[in-house]
């Protein structure tokens, strides 16, 4: 089986759709109305569940561990956030160690937000998150810059 279309995932899960060369019959493909029940099922244990989409196709759902920036590229990620604004998207693009401070400070704007009737601190932290998620796209042009930056300080 090869990969065709984008993984996506957070944190504890993976969803990747691929071609399948699975049979009607194969018993690692879930039908409606299935279950795959761990040790002891009728599902291969060596590989995931896999659900069919359309005839060749197919879901395929583990739980292992995924880091969102995986398999994609700096500019692939600004792209993305070139089309899409939302936090779910900027969160999407951020690296993992600014997501705990990304959600707190998220949550605090959201809270401001329906207190003071203003929306303006949201919109706020939404773009400034967008602009820290863009710059960090590129991990390592992004420390050049800090470095770069911090040398101007001195």
């Amino acid at each position: 089986m090869s990969s065709t279309a984008a993984t996506t995932g957070c944190g504890w899960w993976t969803m990747s759709r691929r071609r399948s060369s699975a049979s009607p019959a194969d018993p690692g493909v879930l039908r409606g109305g299935e279950l795959s029940t761990g040790p002891g099922s009728s599902t291969n244990q060596e590989r995931p569940p896999r659900y069919p989409l359309v005839e060749g196709e197919e879901l395929v759902m583990t739980a292992q561990p995924h880091e969102p920036h995986r398999g994609r590229t700096p500019a692939e990620i600004r792209a993305s956030l070139r089309e899409d604004r939302s936090p779910r998207a900027i969160r999407a693009a951020l690296p993992v160690e600014d997501l705990d401070a990304f959600d707190r400070e998220y949550r605090e704007a959201l809270r401001s937000a329906a207190d003071e009737l203003d929306l303006t601190p949201l919109h706020e932290c939404v773009e400034s998150w967008w602009r820290q998620a863009v710059l960090k796209a590129d991990p390592l042009a992004y420390a050049v810059m800090v470095e770069q930056a911090q040398e101007i300080q001195r």
